[in-house]
């Protein structure tokens, strides 16, 4: 409940916002966010290894690796978050101890909203596929500066979900 608390919708939004999994989501610190040029810096996922803890993880291949634009009310949600201080190696999306989140234990959470706000058909999975293809489609039909903005803006507006 703490984490929750901590952050009421913040990485629900950076879900839709990215149309990353959960693991990359989690992964991301503040030194792979470029607020200046509102770019995301992508090339590791945290897993929870048995006996190892939340360790944060490569891509599965160099295609994995890529930065992202994003959003302007994305860029916005992150500014909010920074704090003056911060650690660039500590995560953007934080446990109540300031370390990794555990992607079990969010996506857990994320199940139970996305239950409670009628959406019991949507797995995680195909929660991000939805945001990830909308995002594509705008990239490809939509102009670049315009498309993905409007498109990712639909998507949170669209599912307004209360994180647990």
């Amino acid at each position: 409940r703490g984490a929750a608390r901590q952050d009421p919708g913040g990485l629900k939004r950076f879900l839709h916002a990215t149309g990353q999994r959960i693991g990359g989501c989690l992964a991301g610190n503040w030194l792979d966010v470029d607020l200046d040029n509102g770019r995301l810096f992508v090339d590791h996922t945290v897993i929870r290894v048995k006996g190892h803890g939340l360790p944060r993880k490569g891509t599965k291949t160099a295609c994995g690796e890529r930065t992202l634009l994003l959003p302007s009310w994305a860029v916005a949600d992150l500014r909010g978050r920074h704090a003056v201080g911060v650690r660039l190696d500590s995560p953007v999306f934080p446990d109540t101890s300031g370390g990794p989140r555990d992607p079990s234990n969010t996506r857990r959470r994320l199940r139970k909203a996305l239950d409670r706000a009628g959406f019991k058909w949507v797995t995680s999975h195909n929660f991000r596929k939805t945001t990830a293809t909308l995002l594509d489609r705008c990239w490809t039909v939509g102009s670049a500066h315009r498309g993905p903005a409007r498109a990712r803006a639909t998507v949170v507006d669209a599912v307004r979900v209360q994180w647990p």
